[in-house]
């Protein structure tokens, strides 16, 4: 597979806990951000191989819930 289609899917969904909750999302960036809405409306916790990279998004590039 090439790079082209790394940030270019045909098809962008959210899956939680092995089912498609959400298909059809214009995007990457909106798909990640509906994903972080659905964390919290449903008090999912974040998966463990992935804590690291989402307390990262959650706390420095969205500037939720920041620990000073």
């Amino acid at each position: 597979m090439d790079g082209q289609y790394a940030l270019n899917p045909s098809r962008v969904g959210i899956v939680l806990e092995g089912n498609l909750v959400m298909d059809g999302l214009d995007n990457l960036p909106q798909a990640f951000c509906v994903l972080f809405g659905l964390t919290y409306a449903l008090h999912l916790g974040y998966p463990k191989s992935m804590k690291n990279t989402f307390l990262f998004v959650q706390q420095v590039m969205l500037n939720l819930d920041r620990k000073s």
